[in-house]
């Protein structure tokens, strides 16, 4: 299977690549290339929160501070 870039710079995906891709209009693609000077396009993946922003989105939650007894560690 073939595409071709055309002279605005765009290349057309092939309705089968498309379809089984499940691709619509808007797709952002990440595109790598290589030392060889292949071309990769791997569809954009939304940005994983780090934990520091998962710990700044409980503020405002309330949290109950336990007071468990601690058990003894065992002997050795």
């Amino acid at each position: 299977m073939t595409a071709t870039l055309n002279t605005r710079g765009e290349i057309m995906l092939p309705p089968e690549v498309k379809d089984s891709a499940h691709l619509e209009p808007g797709t952002r693609f990440e595109i790598t290339v290589s030392a060889g000077g292949d071309i990769l396009l791997r569809r954009e993946r939304p940005r994983q929160r780090t934990l520091l922003e998962h710990f700044r989105a409980l503020q405002g939650l309330e949290l109950v501070r336990r007071r468990d007894p601690v058990p003894p560690l065992p002997e050795l």
